[in-house]
Order: C-alpha cells, then sequence, then structure tokens
C-alpha cells in the first residue's frame, strides 16, 4: 500500500517516445514516481506511438515497481494535480489524467497537447562507432601504425629536452 502523498514535484512527458511520468513524495520520504509507459510500433523504417501500458508506481530508492490499475491511478493523479504549480506539469497531469480515464488509449487531448504523439517518426541508424581515444581516424586511412607514431613523438621529446641540455 501506498503511504500517504505529502507533496507532487512534477509531471512530464518523458523523452523516449511519449512515455509519462508523475514525481512525488510520501510521507515515508521516499521519491515515488507513477509511470505510463510508451507503447511503440515499428514498421517501413518509422516508429508510432500505440497505446500506454499499465500504469507502475516506482519506489525510487528502493527501485520497487508495483502496478496499479488505470482507476488507481486516476484517483492519485486527483491527489497530485493540486499540489503541481509550473504550467507545464498541469498540462502534462491533465494529459496523465485522461490517458487513465482512457485505459492507456493515446487520446485526442494528449495528441494536441504533445503534438508528437500524433506523428509518426522515422527511426534514424544508430551512429557509427568512434574509434578508440587516441587512435586518429586519418592515422587508420592512412596505415599508419600508432604505435609506430607514438615511438615517433616520444623521440622528439627526448630529442627536444635533450637539445636544451636537460
Amino acid at each position: 500500500m501506498l503511504p500517504p502523498v505529502v507533496n507532487a514535484l512534477a509531471a512530464e512527458m518523458i523523452r523516449d517516445g511519449g512515455s509519462f511520468a508523475a514525481t512525488f513524495l510520501c510521507a515515508d520520504s521516499n521519491e515515488y514516481w507513477l509511470h505510463f509507459g510508451i507503447q511503440l510500433d515499428e514498421h517501413d523504417g518509422y516508429v508510432e506511438a500505440r497505446r500506454y501500458s499499465k500504469p507502475v508506481v516506482v519506489n525510487r530508492p528502493a527501485q520497487l515497481e508495483t502496478q496499479i490499475s488505470w482507476q488507481h491511478a486516476t484517483v492519485l493523479l486527483g491527489q497530485l494535480r493540486p499540489m503541481l504549480r509550473h504550467e507545464q506539469h498541469l498540462r502534462a497531469a491533465d494529459v496523465m489524467v485522461d490517458i487513465a480515464e482512457h485505459e492507456g488509449a493515446i487520446t485526442v487531448l494528449a495528441k494536441l497537447q504533445y503534438p508528437t504523439l500524433a506523428c509518426p517518426r522515422k527511426v534514424l541508424p544508430r551512429p557509427e562507432a568512434k574509434p578508440p581515444l587516441g587512435l586518429n581516424v586519418s592515422d587508420r586511412t592512412l596505415g599508419v601504425d600508432p604505435n609506430e607514431k607514438l615511438e615517433t613523438s616520444l623521440r622528439s621529446v627526448v630529442d627536444l629536452l635533450e637539445s636544451h641540455g636537460e
């Protein structure tokens, strides 16, 4: 059972494609999240929001997750919303209430407030892995052995020191 809520900190869309989270503190001094995870469909090189997974309350310090009903999420959001102060948090809380009342459906309100939910997005290829530190791409391309380059650099430093009488 969740301890009494004492303060709501935020409600926001997470940058994973459309999940939502409301962050709050309870009487046990722990931080909790009410989380609606987005379910995405990928097809023909595009990703599209489908619906939300069942709500989960996460005890952040203990990393414990408890699945709750959409009705319980609606009640919890009803407790949190009056404690929120910033406009963007109130907007996200209103969308979360709407999603909870429609049992995880991506609603018209959600699409109006967060237009990215309404648009399929192109899946971008993963960036190419970067070469290890200290190895210049041009060195590999030119066929230069990095160990030889290091040895040459060290010889230059030694020569410079010797020329100054050190």
